[in-house]
């Protein structure tokens, strides 16, 4: 079997990057067209707002040095001949500013030309009247003559005001049509590179479909026991020419082991197989029965909560409401969680510890709980819902109907064990009772409980995780009250399982 010249080929990665790549960059080319496009667009209109702006002015200040150097020469007041000299440099400076942009417009730069050439005259009309001091007749007639002057200015400083924003509207009516068409080819560039795109991906997922059909076809055929099957070709992608190499190297390896197996006795493999079987059977009984056990709840408790929470709600701050469904959703999402697995013993005390918070709740001042936990446990597992069920017969069956009633719940690890005392100072069990509650069935639903288990369900679940039988003592008297003792073994000191291991 030959090696493949893998480093010759272009992997399929390389071929869909080069794609993407391509359907970006333009994109991105695109994009930076019409991000540019929109900046001439704004600047071109900015400019025009600009222009319109100071043409605007330039009436304004054209009117006003006609009106200050009017008052100068009644009054001869130095202030009025100041006004006159700022607004002649100020429509100085504006003619200066808009020439350039102005003069675009063929018919906007007659006009401008003209008041150019009019305001020229207008400096020399006013220099001559100053020149002459008071007013005589030759005077009289330059100012009559400066007034008529500045009345054509006007006319023409209006004329100008229309004729450049006629040319602007047009100006910018041809940039943005012009913008629109480039967006039209953009977005009829990208379809088409898009469908092309989409083409090269059609092809290259058809061509890739049908080298894995032919690879599957050929793993087919191993599975069916055909260790004679021709190897698999060499194709153009680096990928799967290695997956070729990998394949046809398992099929020469397999064919091989197959040879050195068959010298075996039919007999030996035969027993094995029932061996196999057997465990299998069993094992999968172990986990039936557990599951059986482990899945059930009774969707009675959550009604109770809710309803528990509604009067707190009604009756209180918002803040006990808040703790009550934060209780209801730890134990709610605990049951969810955990239907296939240990759980840590911490985890189950946190639960049980939410479920006590309910209960205080319910029964107010009627019942109390007390936690008692030692060190050293955080490496223990136990089956879910194992403590939870005991209390809730301690409150079913001891507390529920007495006064100043209490359930102490005790942990200590201790050589070889992790020992859990629960006890309630309620009104006991009778021997017969007791007897009966251990033989409930498993699978009948217990008005009350919240999770539909009972003492029986736990110490089963017990045994069969640990393979130990007697792991729950009962001690209980009528008028006396409860005391159970649940027995976690340890090996070497360890937990039997951790819950990692499921």
């Amino acid at each position: 079997m030959r090696l493949f010249g893998i480093k010759d080929k272009k992997s399929i990665k390389t071929r869909i990057i080069s794609i993407f790549l391509l359907i970006n960059l333009i994109m991105m080319i695109s994009f930076m067209i019409s991000f540019s496009m929109k900046n001439t667009i704004t600047k071109e209109y900015d400019r025009s707002m600009k222009t319109n702006i100071e043409l605007s002015q330039l009436a304004i200040e054209i009117n006003k040095s006609m009106n200050s150097f009017d008052q100068y020469i009644r009054n001869r007041e130095i202030e009025h001949i100041n006004n006159y000299r700022d607004s002649e440099k100020y429509i100085e400076a504006i003619l200066k500013t808009i020439k350039d942009e102005v003069r675009k417009d063929k018919d906007s730069g007659v006009f401008l030309r003209n008041l150019e050439n009019m305001f020229e005259y207008q400096q020399q009309l006013t220099g001559e009247i100053l020149v002459e001091g008071g007013l005589n007749i030759y005077s009289y007639r330059k100012l009559n003559e400066l007034r008529t002057l500045s009345g054509y200015m006007n006319n023409h400083a209006q004329m100008l005001i229309t004729s450049y924003l006629d040319y602007s509207k047009e100006d910018y009516s041809t940039i943005l049509q012009r913008y629109k068409e480039i967006e039209r080819s953009i977005a009829v560039t990208i379809l088409f590179f898009s469908f092309v795109s989409f083409g090269f991906a059609v092809l290259l997922s058809n061509d890739i479909m049908e080298r894995i059909t032919k690879l599957a076809a050929s793993a087919e055929q191993l599975a069916k026991g055909n260790w004679q099957v021709e190897d698999v070709k060499e194709n153009k992608y680096k990928e799967f020419n290695m997956m070729a190499h990998a394949f046809n190297h398992m099929k020469d390896n397999i064919r091989y082991f197959i040879e050195e197996l068959s010298f075996k006795s039919e007999v030996e493999i035969n027993l094995n197989k029932e061996k196999l079987i057997n465990l299998e059977k069993d094992k999968l009984l172990r986990e039936s029965q557990l599951m059986a056990l482990q899945t059930q709840m009774d969707p009675h408790f959550l009604f109770n909560t809710l309803n528990i929470i509604s009067r707190t709600a009604m009756f209180e701050e918002a803040n006990n409401t808040v703790k009550l469904i934060q209780a209801t959703a730890k134990i709610l999402r605990y049951n969810l969680s955990y239907k296939k697995k240990l759980v840590k013993l911490e985890e189950e005390i946190s639960t049980l510890k939410a479920y006590a918070f309910i209960q205080e709740t319910r029964f107010q001042d009627q019942i109390t709980f007390e936690f008692n936990i030692g060190e050293n446990i955080d490496d223990i597992a136990i089956p879910p819902m194992t403590l939870q069920p005991i209390v809730e017969n301690a409150i079913i069956h001891g507390l529920q109907d007495q006064e100043e009633g209490k359930i102490e719940i005790f942990i200590t690890r201790r050589e070889g064990h992790v020992k859990i005392k629960i006890k309630d100072n309620g009104k006991g069990i009778s021997q017969e009772k007791l007897q009966r509650i251990f033989e409930e069935n498993s699978n009948e639903k217990k008005k009350g409980h919240t999770t539909g288990l009972g003492l029986g369900n736990v110490k089963k679940r017990l045994e069969l995780h640990f393979g130990v039988e007697n792991l729950i003592f009962v001690d209980s008297k009528v008028g006396q009250g409860t005391i159970i003792d649940i027995f976690i073994p340890l090996k070497d000191g360890e937990s039997y399982a951790t819950v990692d291991d499921y």
